[in-house]
């Protein structure tokens, strides 16, 4: 049940985001985990991203060009309604 409201949820919204090229501060940053599209980053300019691990309870600032996450990066999206 949970996942179908997700997923009602994120259909509802998806039409106010659009895809960008380079991302600015404030845009959300999508990257695959396991092959699936499951970690949401919030992007601090081109280069940084605030994220965070809810298994670890920690959160961090890293370089999207990191080669742990250039190679994961799904899309750049900024709110547009």
């Amino acid at each position: 049940v949970a996942e179908a409201a997700r997923h009602r949820i994120a259909d509802r919204h998806k039409m106010d985001w659009h895809r960008i090229d380079v991302a600015q501060e404030g845009d959300a940053m999508l990257f695959r985990v396991r092959g699936l599209q499951l970690h949401i980053a919030y992007a601090l300019g081109p280069r940084l991203m605030l994220h965070s691990n809810a298994d670890l309870g920690e959160s961090a600032i890293e370089d999207i060009r990191s080669s742990l996450w250039v190679s994961r990066l799904e899309g750049i999206y900024r709110y547009a309604a």
